[in-house]
Order: C-alpha cells, then structure tokens, then sequence
C-alpha cells in the first residue's frame, strides 16, 4: 500500500521510523550539552571566587597590586637618597618585608603565579677622582 499523496509507503499512524542522524547532529548535540552544564554552573559562580583581603574595611578591588603594604595611607611613596657609587634594589611585586627595598619576594610569587616580575635595580656612577 502506498501513502496517501503516492509517495512511500503507508505508515501506521503514530508510528515513525527513525531517522539517521545528519552531519550536524554531533555538534549540536555537543552544544546543547555544553549549554546544559554552563545553566547548571552559572548560579554557583561566585563560589569560584577567591575573596580577597580587607583594605581600610573594604574588600580589594579587581587588579589591585598591593595587598599589604602601608593601607592606612592613601598613596604609597617612598623617597631614597642615593649618593655616588650608591646602589639600590627596589621591590616591584608588592611582597617584599623590607619594600621599599627588595627581598627576594618576587621569586615565591613568580612560582606561584608564573608571572616574571622582578627588581628594579637604580644605581648612581662613583665620583671621577679629583685630579692632583
């Protein structure tokens, strides 16, 4: 017996025969998994946070470098005398016990984040000698 419009054969109805899948059904099927696990994450996201520690009472901001260093004051300046011959190595990565001046700090927390900071290292040329 042959369907209605002549094309095929009749089916029963409520009855269909499966089809193969196409050439996108992996990739929206991909998708649609990908979507479903994101909706479940997306209310737990703030648990993914790390919280960051308390300046002046208020928590850090997103991209602050320094988490320790003299936060009572509202800007941090440090002023060094160098005379000749004088060398310094100042601390860039904020974790130096002795900042200003630098302590090795940077080593830790350039294994820890794989970041590549590093000294600043200022020095001032000795005196020419005073011809006699």
């Amino acid at each position: 017996a042959r369907h209605a419009r002549g094309r095929g054969p009749a089916r029963t109805p409520g009855a269909h025969s499966p089809r193969p899948p196409g050439p996108g059904a992996a990739m929206r099927f991909f998708f649609a998994l990908l979507a479903a696990a994101l909706l479940l994450l997306l209310p737990h996201a703030g648990a993914f946070r790390v919280p960051a520690p308390a300046s002046r009472g208020a928590p850090l901001r997103a991209g602050v470098i320094n988490d320790s260093i003299k936060k009572e004051e509202p800007k941090v300046v440090d002023m060094l005398e160098l005379g000749p011959g004088d060398k310094k190595v100042l601390c860039r990565c904020w974790k130096s016990g002795t900042f200003p001046l630098c302590n090795g700090a940077h080593v830790k927390h350039n294994e820890e984040t794989g970041d590549n900071v590093g000294p600043a290292i200022v020095s001032v040329p000795k005196a020419p000698a005073a011809e006699e």
